[in-house]
């Protein structure tokens, strides 16, 4: 999570450079175009790990949220198939049960 929050922060801080070259519109001498260019290709490598980052956090969680669905349905088929089979083998064994229930 800090990961994205450090790659957020440098994307919005290259955005700002680049807004502050846009709207003051000046013309730019080279080193400028250069140093515009170097900015947005690295503002293009920080969206590409951004968007990494945000794909892998999705993948955790969607792995972690499936996880806890299989060992809820587990539980939930182990404890009806050992209540069925408690309540068979009462219904087999035990004949004051049977007398209840008359």
């Amino acid at each position: 999570m800090l990961r994205i929050g450090q790659h957020l922060a440098a994307v919005l801080q290259n955005c700002s450079i680049i807004c502050r070259v846009l709207v003051f519109g000046f013309v730019p001498s080279i080193g400028e175009v250069l140093a515009v260019s170097l900015i947005v290709k690295i503002w293009q490598q920080e969206m590409i790990m951004l968007c990494q980052c945000i794909i892998l956090f999705l993948i955790k969680y969607i792995t972690w949220k499936n996880k806890i669905r299989k060992e809820k349905g587990r539980e939930q088929r182990e404890s009806s198939y050992y209540v069925k089979n408690c309540l068979k083998n009462l219904t087999e064994e035990d004949t004051s049960y049977k007398e209840l229930m008359k």
